[in-house]
């Protein structure tokens, strides 16, 4: 149940929408493999800090604006989970001995109240407190 009265510019879709809260951040989106439709997420401090598979890519111009784009947290990662797509980075983020090396994450884009997925990824669980402004945010999400 939403926490406040929820009202869409648009008439709701038909089909179901997914309703959840996550935390929401925003990175610039640099180095997209025009053949790959791979890019990958750019925090303030101009570092590399993650990979993100686009959808769609060919098929929208949501890509050719500069940015910042906005990724949402889905659950923790290790690089033994996904070892094909990770690189290790110049400058890697410091963690807990303890912590999850990396986030499952899904690029966003929104559409008159509701949110539809353009890529998905893994985010360096340290490049959180790096995000672009206008910083993390603890938001609900009305996934079409």
């Amino acid at each position: 149940m939403s926490t406040e009265q929820v009202w869409f510019p648009r008439k709701v879709p038909s089909y179901p929408l997914l309703q959840f809260w996550t935390l929401s951040l925003y990175y610039k989106i640099v180095d997209i493999g025009v053949f790959t439709a791979v890019a990958h997420p750019e925090d303030s401090n101009k570092a590399t800090c993650g990979f993100v598979s686009l959808d769609g890519f060919e098929e929208t111009t949501f890509f050719e604006t500069p940015g910042p784009f906005e990724i949402i947290l889905l659950s923790e990662a290790r690089s033994e989970q996904i070892e094909d797509h990770v690189t290790k980075w110049e400058a890697p983020y410091p963690l807990a001995a303890d912590q999850w090396e990396f986030y499952n994450v899904m690029l966003l884009e929104w559409q008159e109240g509701s949110a539809e997925r353009r890529g998905f990824g893994l985010l360096h669980q340290g490049a959180v407190e790096f995000s672009i402004d206008p910083g993390p945010s603890w938001k609900e999400i009305f996934l079409a």
